[in-house]
């Protein structure tokens, strides 16, 4: 595999990752081949497709409420020396 080699990650609706590897001999990949079998017709077919990425939204958050003095809080010294 050659360093500059472009490789797209795609993946289906089992999130598993179809890799189309576009440095392929494109003879080896033929849509009108008659020994193509099914398996592998829909395989090409289904790498085809866009993936489809679900986007989920962040979850609002608070602040989160300190219910203590800042009087009560004991500085603790930091020390650089090990």
């Amino acid at each position: 595999m050659s360093t500059d080699q472009v490789i797209d990650l795609v993946t289906d609706e089992n999130d598993e990752v179809i890799v189309i590897d576009d440095d392929s001999p494109k003879s080896s990949i033929s849509e009108d081949s008659a020994t193509m079998d099914a398996a592998s017709a829909a395989t090409i077919e289904r790498a085809a497709e866009p993936a489809v990425v679900e986007q989920k939204p962040f979850a609002a958050q608070e602040p989160i409420p300190v219910d203590m003095d800042l009087d009560e809080v004991i500085p603790i010294p930091i020390s650089n020396q090990t």
